[in-house]
């Protein structure tokens, strides 16, 4: 029959009773060691096997003790493969955060947030590689605070490189829309002045007719309903480029003044958001 005993809060073993016999005579084990025998779970004092254990006396000088086995016991999981899997397709970067990579989940989440603001696409691929990275690791070596061991596989190389080809391609679309923006927004200003100057002008016919300009309650509608005909060749008064209705005002009855508040719709601004009016063009 074979025993393992608890020393110094580990587990040695297995040794035979004659080896017990030997520690127990020269003092390494007391009655208040533990001990297991092989094949059960159950903790006992060794003092129940005194009975055993006791020999003449020894010449402690000639004793040896065995040498003491170390018990290999199966690595702990520190971290679950599939928790961190399901936190970071929820969230994204959450896995990481789960496995003690705070900052690297923190990444993951500005950056794939931001992938998905921009296009579909590359917020997809950037979650991909996310769920991809929390997944892969060994549970058993990292995800806690006091672990210094890094993976160094080829799948996490190429998951970086992944990811860096997906923040190069976010970079780029930001890029290509603002080129794109600000050449809408100039196309724009030059059709809002079109558009202004084209109303001058039927407001001047409106004002060869009827020996006034409208009111401001009457507004630019009075260019089409009014008591002879339309002096607009559309149906209604268009919109401003950005889709707004442009204000007009009425100065008096031989002044007025028309106004598209730019691409941010408000009074004021600069840039491509600044007011277009009537009295500059």
């Amino acid at each position: 029959m074979s025993y393992y005993i608890r020393l110094n809060d580990e587990t040695k073993g297995p040794y035979t009773i004659g080896q017990l016999r030997s520690m127990w005579n020269s003092g390494v084990l007391t009655g208040d060691t533990l001990y297991c025998e092989k094949g059960y779970e159950k903790w006992l004092q060794l003092r129940l096997l005194a009975d055993q254990l006791d020999s003449p006396p020894l010449n402690v000088q000639n004793v040896s003790v065995p040498a003491q086995p170390r018990v290999v016991l199966p690595p702990q999981r520190l971290w679950s493969p599939g928790a961190a899997l399901a936190l970071s397709f929820f969230v994204p970067g959450l896995g990481q955060m789960y496995r003690g990579k705070i900052g690297q989940g923190i990444v993951w989440l500005v950056f794939v947030i931001i992938g998905y603001y921009l296009l579909i696409v590359p917020g997809l691929i950037l979650h991909v590689i996310c769920l991809v990275d929390a997944y892969s690791g060994d549970p058993a070596k990292e995800g806690s605070a006091r672990s210094d061991q890094k993976t160094k596989s080829g799948v996490r190389v190429v998951l970086k490189c992944a990811a860096i080809l997906a923040i190069l391609l976010m970079i780029l679309i930001v890029i290509m829309k603002v080129s794109v923006l600000g050449a809408r927004d100039e196309v724009n200003v030059r059709a809002a002045r079109e558009q202004i100057v084209n109303l001058k002008t039927a407001l001047t016919s409106y004002n060869l007719a009827f020996r006034r300009f409208p009111t401001t309650a009457e507004g630019l509608d009075a260019l089409i309903h009014n008591e002879q005909r339309p002096f607009l060749d559309s149906q209604q008064i268009p919109l401003d480029p950005w889709g707004k209705p442009y204000v007009y005002t009425s100065e008096g009855p031989r002044q007025f003044r028309i106004i598209s508040y730019g691409s941010d719709g408000q009074p004021g601004g600069t840039g491509y958001d600044a007011d277009i009016t009537s009295d500059k063009l």
